[in-house]
This record gives structure tokens, C-alpha cells and sequence, in this order.
């Protein structure tokens, strides 16, 4: 009996172990060999090349839990909280010897709306007083923590290239009650004890004759003759909005005018700017990447899409000098009419910009490196450079590591759309710009550039008259990397290009404007594509050709919908960007996978599985012994009743 007991014993420990060692080695498989195939580096000395992690995984932590996304990047088990940090937060954060804080211009602004058409913000020189007379470093320290940069020009900071604000000979940093005084005088805004009710408050008599000039502005509205009073408006419980508004109002106070803060919802805000019911209303914009100023026409041109809803400013010299910048034949001379407007605007004060944020995040550097400072933009602005760039560091067995290795990080909210033309939220952007590439990218390290390879390894930009089919404007040709593919293995083509132009985008909510002058695109070959615009400005070469490029053999199924459909499988979201679709969480998590044969990819060695977690380990440690003693417990039960 003690023999075959022994002999059973001997079975069930060897099966015991090779079952574990069969479950081990299917967990962990070292992924094949890649190689280089695009030879690039940016005149900045950055390197494009990466890919070093296996995976990246975003958790998402709402707003309302950034306490607890901190907790986790303090306890490592999230290696980067990517969103702006409350300044409240920063110091704790800086303690860690592990965490490195940084701070950088982002391309985010706060800014107070003025409706140009309703009194009295429809007086110039009561907007400029105001202006005048605000105390910007005090609305940065009460709003931000000191965690921004005063600013006066409409265009971020990172974007020195198109930006006015250091060419600026005078600025509006800090208050200046007596210009702001003398504004006031000159523009017929009077304080004079011997007509007002309350003296010292300031009423409008243009024509000074002591008689209330009544229905001065457009919509003919009639205010108190006193104080000129105005509501400021601001979405209520948002501090910086409120501490923006705040300021202002001390300032109007100041020179003798009234003002008001008043909190409303948000859609209450957005109301009132439909309908122009309102003075002046606080709000930050969010300018993306890659940074051409636009913004310039569609805010303040008197044709401008957004300057019905929001300024309503009418101004033929700055209608010219607009035009005239949409129409620039190049960069240089788009600038220089970019600058000629910026100057127009500070002069006539249409929007107050008080400050441009920064952006601070965090980041652990126990084990990873390879951030990048990205065109001014840390580590989020629509360019996935950093995620490229991430990798182990030597001291943890770096750049690659064993096999998989997963890299943390954190999303403040979750994807608003699966369908990357109709999302406008930078969170889900943030995703789809690894998932997809683009024709050309940025230089994150030189923001003065103008653009590098992507998709496109060289491209041109030819005027062209019209002649047939071809009308007057630009014809941008590109040369493609002719050994890209798509996730799921077909071959990318100047197909995928056209197809993305012309039938995908003109649906999207928010990239049918940035194709509309693309009227016809020709494929000579597989990896040249002609793109033909009927806008002869370079601005346009900037708008129409940095829209993501999308698979035609994925959508092209869906397009009598208009491309509303939702991706779900996983072969929906096939891009040629750096990384590809592996799973979703609605609102807790997504996780993407390394692109083994991306165009910019580096080449990774034979590597090792990395061991499982220790308890892990422990746990089947434990099931083994258990698992053993239950056989040899049954062999002995059995044998002793025999």
C-alpha cells in the first residue's frame, strides 16, 4: 500500500506542476521582431521613433475622483495623471521624490465674451477701459493658484509663431485706473455731481449736454442712467470663471461703472449668447493643435461662423486684414496679416483675454522616461508623441523590459463618441490620435516649424488656375510611405487618403469645415495623392490636410448613414497610428495595444515574460499544495477503506 501511495503521490505532484507550467507559459508569449521602416528625424533633433510598451491602458477617473486618481499616481499604480492638477494639489505631489511635476503653457484661455451690439459694451472705448482697468496677476493667483501666464493676444502662448503677444509695444497685464479714467472721459462716459443721482458714478452723454443718451446701441436698448450697469456672467460654482468676473467688476467699480456677477447654468450661459441678451460672459477656449489661427475669422470676421453667436463685432478694417490672412499665399505673409489683426483687436477690445493656462500634470520617474515637452503642450493637446516615446528606463530593465509591459495613465472622463469625426471632446481625441494617423505632424519641440512626415514622407504646395475642372486655388501633392498597413494587415494606399477626404470627413460634426475647399483629389498612384483646394490661402493647406485618415475597406460599408455609425469591434477602430484598439469599459477604462509593423516603429529584441504579480504567484502556490494534499488525502482515505 505505502508504495503505490507513494507512486500516486509522485503522479499528482507531477501533474500538479506541469498543469501550472502549461498555464504560465500560454500567459506569457514573446511577441515577434519588428524593423524600422521610416527614417526621419525633426530638424529639432527629436526622434519620431518609438513604440516601446506593449500596452497602454487609460483609467478613468470623472473630475469629481481626482483625489483618488492622485492617491493612485502617489501609490504607483498609475504612472501618469495626465489632466491639470489642482494647484492645491501641487505641493504634496512635489514632495514625492518619485513624481515630477511639471508646468508649461497650454493652449487654454480664460477670456470674458463682450457682445459688441448691446449697451454699453457696444462702445469701444468701454470696452478697452475695461480692459484697462483689470487686474489680471490678481484673477491668476485667485483663479489658477498662480498656475497661468497673463495675456492679452487671442492666440496661446505655445503658438510663438502666429502669436502678437510678445511683438504687443504695450500691454494690459495690470490695472491702470487713470488710463482707464481717461478712456472712460473721452468715450462720453461722464461723472458729474451736478445731473447724476448717485455722484461719482458715471452715465453716457456722448454729446455732453446733462441729457441721457438713451438707445444708444443697436438693438436699442435703454439702460439705468447711472453706473451703466451690466451683468457679468458665469457658470455657476466654476471658480475661475467667477474670480475672472469678480475682478472685472472691482475694476468697473473703480472708474465708477456697476457691475454684477451672475451665476447661471451653463446651457443658460449658451442661451443668452443665442439670443444676445447679455454684456459680457466668462469662458476659457481651448485652442487645438496644429495651430493655425483661424480662430481670427471665425470669432471676429463679421462672416465668421462663431461671431454671430458670440461677439458680434463689425469692423471693415479687420474684415480686410482677416480676409486678407485667410488668403495668404504663404506662412510668412499669413503671419504678418495674423499680427495686423491681433494689433486691430487689442485696439478695439472685443474679447479680454485675462490669462493663458498652464498645463500642470505629473509624472513617475522611479521607472519611465521619454516625456516630451510636446509643442508647449506637456503631456495633452491632440499629439501622441509622449506615449511613443514612453519606456522603462535602464535601471528597471529598459527601454523594453519583459514581455507584456503596460503602461498607466488617467482620463478625466471617458469617450464621447467610438466614432472619431463625430467627437469633439480632447479626452477621446486623445485615443484616436494614437489609433490614426495623419499626413503630417508637428515638431513637439519646435513650435516654429511648420510641419514633418507622418503618412506623407514629402509633399508641395503648387497655386493653380482655373482650366477644365480645376479651379483657382492650391494643389497640395504628397508623397506617401509606400509599405504603411492598416491594423489588420491590408496596405495603406492614396485610396484610404481620398476616400477620407472626400466621403468621410464632409460628414463629421466637427472636420466638414476643415475639407470644405477640397473639391477634387487624384491618385496617380498608390502612394501619391493631389489634393486640389479652392482656397488659395496657406492657412487652408493647414485646415484641409491634418484631418486623421481612415480606412476606406472599414467605412465605406457605412456610408448610406452618413458615417454615424458607433465602432464596437475591434477591427472597426483599424488605423495605421502607433498603437490599436484592444478593449472598452464604458467609463472606467480603455486599453490599447502596441502596433508591431508601425512606420515609425522600433525594432524590439527577444525578450523574457515577465513573472506574474507575487501574490499571484502565491495564490498558485497555494491551490498546488492544496490541490495535492486533497489527491493524497483521497488516495489514503480510499486505500485505508479498502
Amino acid at each position: 500500500m505505502n508504495s503505490e501511495l507513494t507512486k500516486l503521490t509522485k503522479i499528482s505532484l507531477v501533474t500538479a506542476i506541469a498543469l501550472v507550467g502549461l498555464f504560465l507559459s500560454l500567459a506569457y508569449i514573446t511577441p515577434q521582431n519588428q524593423s524600422v521602416r521610416a527614417d526621419w528625424t525633426y530638424p529639432s533633433g527629436y526622434d519620431p521613433h518609438g513604440g516601446y510598451v506593449d500596452r497602454l491602458t487609460f483609467i478613468v477617473y470623472p473630475s469629481e475622483d481626482i483625489a483618488q486618481a492622485l492617491l493612485a499616481l502617489q501609490a504607483g499604480t498609475v504612472y501618469s495623471y495626465d489632466e491639470r492638477i489642482p494647484h492645491q494639489s501641487v505641493a504634496e505631489l512635489e514632495a514625492n521624490p518619485a513624481i515630477e511635476v511639471t508646468s508649461v503653457a497650454g493652449t487654454i484661455y480664460r477670456q470674458l465674451t463682450l457682445q459688441c451690439q448691446r449697451f454699453p459694451t457696444n462702445i469701444t472705448g468701454y470696452r478697452v477701459a475695461m480692459a484697462q482697468g483689470l487686474d489680471k496677476p490678481t484673477i491668476v493667483a485667485n483663479a489658477r493658484g498662480g498656475y497661468a501666464q497673463v495675456m492679452d493676444n487671442p492666440i496661446p502662448l505655445p503658438f510663438s509663431y502666429w502669436t502678437y503677444e510678445n511683438e504687443m509695444t504695450s500691454h494690459f497685464y495690470a490695472e491702470d485706473i487713470t488710463a482707464a479714467n481717461a478712456t472712460l472721459d473721452a468715450a462720453g462716459f461722464i461723472t458729474d455731481a451736478s445731473y447724476t443721482v448717485e455722484p461719482g458714478w458715471r452715465f453716457y452723454d456722448a454729446n455732453t449736454n446733462g441729457v441721457w443718451d438713451a438707445g444708444v446701441d443697436k438693438a436699442g436698448n435703454v439702460a439705468a442712467p447711472d453706473g451703466c450697469q451690466i451683468e457679468l456672467m458665469a457658470s455657476a460654482g466654476y471658480d475661475p470663471a467667477i474670480q475672472a468676473c469678480l475682478a472685472q467688476v472691482a475694476a468697473l467699480e473703480a472708474t465708477g461703472l456697476h457691475g454684477t456677477v451672475v451665476e447661471v447654468d451653463f446651457n443658460a450661459l449658451i442661451a443668452a449668447l443665442g439670443t444676445g441678451e447679455f454684456n459680457l460672459g466668462c469662458f476659457s477656449w481651448n485652442i487645438n493643435p496644429p495651430g493655425d489661427p483661424t480662430l481670427l475669422y471665425d470669432f471676429f470676421h463679421t462672416e465668421g461662423g462663431d461671431n454671430s453667436f458670440f461677439y458680434r463685432y463689425n469692423n471693415t478694417e479687420y474684415d480686410y486684414n482677416c480676409t486678407m490672412f485667410m488668403n495668404a499665399p504663404t506662412r510668412l505673409e499669413a503671419r504678418n496679416w495674423a499680427w495686423n489683426c491681433c494689433r486691430i483687436l487689442m485696439e478695439e477690445m472685443p474679447m479680454i483675454v485675462c490669462y493663458n493656462d498652464e498645463y500642470t500634470h505629473a509624472y513617475r520617474t522611479d521607472n519611465w522616461e521619454g516625456y516630451t515637452q510636446q509643442f508647449g503642450l506637456n503631456r495633452m493637446g491632440g499629439q501622441p508623441y509622449t506615449y511613443q516615446q514612453m519606456r522603462l528606463k535602464a535601471t528597471a530593465g529598459g527601454p523594453f523590459g519583459c514581455y507584456p509591459t503596460d503602461y498607466v495613465t488617467v482620463l478625466s472622463e471617458g469617450m464621447d463618441f467610438t466614432n472619431t469625426i463625430l467627437s469633439s471632446s480632447g479626452y477621446t481625441q486623445t485615443i484616436f490620435g494614437l489609433i490614426y494617423s495623419t499626413l503630417w505632424r508637428v515638431d513637439p519641440l519646435d513650435p516654429e516649424s511648420a510641419a514633418a512626415p507622418d503618412l506623407a514622407w514629402n509633399w508641395s504646395i503648387e497655386e493653380t488656375t482655373a482650366a477644365g475642372d480645376i479651379q483657382d486655388g492650391l494643389k497640395y501633392t504628397f508623397d506617401l510611405y509606400d509599405n504603411i498597413t492598416w491594423h489588420d494587415g491590408e496596405d495603406f494606399t492614396s485610396e484610404d487618403v481620398e476616400y477620407s477626404l472626400m466621403n468621410i470627413h464632409p460628414w463629421g460634426t466637427y472636420t466638414a469645415d476643415n475639407v470644405a475647399s477640397i473639391y477634387k483629389v487624384d491618385t496617380p498612384t498608390d502612394y501619391q495623392v493631389i489634393i486640389y483646394s479652392n482656397n488659395s490661402g496657406y492657412v487652408t493647406f493647414t485646415q484641409a490636410t491634418s484631418v486623421q485618415i481612415l480606412p476606406e475597406h472599414i467605412w465605406s460599408p457605412y456610408e448610406s448613414g452618413n458615417f454615424t455609425w458607433s465602432p464596437d469591434a475591434v477591427v472597426d477602430f483599424t488605423g495605421t497610428g502607433c498603437f490599436k484598439w484592444n478593449t472598452r469599459v464604458t467609463g472606467q477604462y480603455v486599453i490599447l495595444d502596441r502596433f508591431e509593423d508601425w512606420h515609425f516603429g522600433v525594432e524590439h529584441p527577444e525578450r523574457t515574460p515577465c513573472p506574474p504579480p507575487i501574490p499571484y504567484t502565491l495564490y498558485i502556490g497555494i491551490a498546488v499544495v492544496v490541490i495535492v494534499v486533497i489527491i493524497i488525502a483521497g488516495v489514503y482515505f480510499f486505500r485505508i477503506r479498502k
